[in-house]
């Protein structure tokens, strides 16, 4: 089978992955707050079904249905790997972020990234040159770091169900490269929107009869807003994503995402400030912002420092 190749327009790609990466980074604060008045699974069928609404009617109307018809077997595989991973993903990620905070959640979630970069050097044929290998050992140091600091001052408050929560959440983030590089792949097919919108049609059909959608209509304004930004996010992200791997290598775009929770700790500080009543602020102390600034630094190594020369076929643009 042929693999997909980024189109090379690195910029594109660098732009479209931290979109991702503002989404990504303020959507767990928004959950945290509509999951005081919201149940977990009511909350991932929400996001799908409208999302799964609102992209399902955009294919509709363009008539990118007839797109599905006549696709081999392989092509089946792929969308029931990224069916399959995403829904794991969902499902671990919001019952573990109802019992750690937002920042904890993301710091564990990184996890996945090194994984996606080594699944796009075995699967995509993507190289990383010494650059990179330097900034991946400083992402995973930073990591480490961060994630301690942050658990010190998690048990430090009283999170009696850090661990519960912190294992959901490192099952979301060990599932999620599965439809990470089988989205990759499925776009030598499909465009990102057409992608996404048989995913969220199915998982939207899929968690129906988990979800209490009447929950929905006793919400008031401020858990409305934040279910509504939870949508948002989820539909914008996961496009922005995929165009991203459109026209980047795998391997730098994961790169570039590992910088997620050092912004959800400002996005949290930020909800805090604002209003202290929906939002306690995380707990981080100079240790933990020195591994934020390893993973920037990681982050900024792996994702644009290039080679000299060309790397060819399936190397760096």
């Amino acid at each position: 089978m042929a693999l997909h190749q980024p189109s090379g327009r690195r910029w594109l790609g660098l732009l479209l992955t931290l979109l991702t990466v503002l989404f990504w980074a303020t959507q767990p604060v928004a959950f945290k707050i509509a999951l005081e008045q919201v149940d977990p699974l009511t909350m991932v069928w929400v996001r799908f079904a409208a999302g799964g609404l609102a992209i399902g009617g955009w294919m509709v109307w363009r008539g990118d249905l007839g797109t599905f018809r006549g696709r081999p077997a392989a092509f089946w595989l792929l969308l029931a790997i990224a069916v399959a991973s995403l829904l794991g993903n969902f499902v671990f990620a919001i019952l573990g972020i109802k019992w750690t905070t937002p920042a904890n959640s993301q710091f564990l979630f990184q996890a996945s990234h090194p994984l996606v970069a080594l699944g796009a050097i075995l699967v995509f044929k993507e190289r990383f040159n010494r650059w990179q290998w330097l900034g991946m050992g400083a992402i995973v140091a930073g990591l480490a770091i961060f994630f301690h600091d942050g658990r010190a001052g998690s048990l430090l408050s009283g999170g009696q169900h850090y661990v519960l929560g912190s294992a959901m959440v490192l099952l979301s983030a060990l599932v999620w490269p599965g439809f990470a590089l089988a989205q990759k792949q499925l776009l030598r097919h499909l465009s990102s929107i057409q992608i996404n919108g048989f995913v969220y049609g199915v998982l939207a059909v899929a968690f129906l009869p988990c979800a209490k959608p009447s929950v929905l209509l006793g919400l008031d304004g401020a858990h409305w807003a934040a279910v509504g930004y939870c949508i948002l996010a989820t539909v914008t992200a996961y496009l922005a994503f995929a165009g991203a791997f459109a026209h980047w290598e795998a391997s730098r775009v994961a790169s570039v995402c590992s910088i997620t929770p050092v912004f959800t700790v400002l996005a949290v500080a930020l909800v805090h400030h604002l209003a202290p009543s929906l939002m306690r602020p995380e707990r981080i102390t100079l240790l933990g912002w020195a591994g934020g600034i390893l993973i920037v630094s990681g982050s900024a190594l792996s994702s644009l420092m290039r080679d000299r020369v060309p790397a060819g076929p399936g190397g760096a643009p």
